[in-house]
């Protein structure tokens, strides 16, 4: 009887410090779980624990983002995450140092450099663009990309005055991007520009004509837009018209007030690198551009339905880089004021893909 109560004894010991060994290596695997595998959702960029992780067995690690409109009103949460490999993430600068934010100056408007992109069917659009530079701004710098020249066009592009060649690199990036009519190229270059420069970055599509080149009424639009300034309203239908549904699950915004609002435009923009600019406008432009999902959603397509009496009802079209542009600047600046009077400078440019021969191009080589 003894020797049967000493030999449970024993064995209940044995087994007690069995399932404490257990549970011991358990909390030790699982520590190292979570510190190998967070996935925080529903939490901004712009929050240290923002940057969600997750382990790619096939590749390697990504972080995964959730929009949030953290300014105004913040039941606007994406229920998609925006996400990018590590290596992306580097290769941008995403987020910046802190020390690469700029506070903005009036100064720092004789401080910017023009970027365009072209392919070879608008090459001999984007010339008139560069003689409008060389005519109205000729101490500045114009880097021009090339997204599918033919030899011929790079040669000239080298001949001209304060133009510089740059080759985009497509295969740096996702497959979609490569996709021209997605244009996802365009954050990325202004990005790429950003980083090297730490100035502002005046980006213009090839079809952008200049009238003037003074620069002093920028200031108030710049201040107002604390580092973005806008330069093209001229569109008919209401942004909600010309955006697919699926692109408000990455970036959310009030629906309806998206149906009140005036299209603004893509292809000018002047952006300086403040924390502002970039906090709620920047870096969800950067990353809704490296996810095809976002920027141009299953049955994006540029041509829309015949037109409605409704300019805000939807014409089963996508407006990719303009319309992701549109959903953050509305949900950035709260719909304040008229985008017109505050931050779009609409007296600077025209948009044109006709030939006008106002501009003589200047050759230095």
């Amino acid at each position: 009887m003894m020797l049967s109560y000493f030999y449970c004894k024993v064995r209940y010991k044995n087994i007690l410090k069995l399932f404490v060994t257990i549970g011991i290596f358990g909390i030790i695997i699982m520590h190292l779980m979570m510190n190998n595998y967070k996935l925080i959702v529903g939490r901004s960029l712009i929050h240290s624990d923002g940057n969600a992780t997750y382990s790619d067995q096939v590749t390697q690690k990504r972080r995964l983002f959730v929009y949030t409109n953290n300014l105004y009103d913040q039941h606007f949460r994406a229920k998609r995450p925006l996400e990018a490999t590590e290596e992306m993430l580097q290769r941008l600068q995403i987020p910046p140092p802190e020390s690469s934010f700029v506070e903005l100056s009036e100064e720092m408007l004789q401080n910017f450099v023009f970027v365009t992109a072209s392919s070879r069917n608008h090459f001999n659009e984007s010339l008139e663009l560069i003689g409008g530079i060389q005519t109205y701004y000729p101490d500045r710098d114009i880097y021009y990309y090339d997204i599918g020249l033919e030899d011929e066009n790079v040669a000239k592009i080298k001949t001209m005055c304060r133009v510089k060649y740059r080759q985009f690199d497509f295969e740096a990036y996702p497959p979609h991007v490569s996709i021209i009519k997605t244009y996802a190229f365009k954050p990325l270059i202004i990005k790429e520009m950003m980083t090297e420069h730490r100035v502002g970055v005046f980006w213009v599509d090839s079809s952008i004509r200049f009238k003037t080149g003074e620069t002093e009424t920028l200031w108030e639009k710049m201040k107002n837009g604390n580092g973005l300034v806008l330069f093209i309203n001229t569109f008919i239908n209401k942004i909600s018209a010309v955006t697919h549904p699926d692109m408000y699950e990455f970036l959310p915004a009030d629906e309806q007030e998206m149906r009140g609002r005036t299209t603004y435009g893509c292809g000018a923009l002047l952006i300086y690198n403040t924390k502002f600019a970039y906090e709620h406008f920047f870096q969800w432009f950067l990353l809704c551009a490296l996810n095809a999902q976002c920027i141009a959603p299953v049955g994006s397509r540029i041509k829309c339905d015949e037109e409605s009496k409704d300019r805000s009802a939807y014409r089963n079209c996508h407006r990719f880089d303009q319309s992701a542009l549109n959903i953050l600047i509305s949900n950035m600046y709260n719909f304040w004021g008229n985008f017109e009077y505050e931050i779009c400078d609409t007296t600077r440019l025209f948009v044109t893909r006709k030939e006008t021969n106002m501009f003589e191009l200047n050759f230095c080589m």
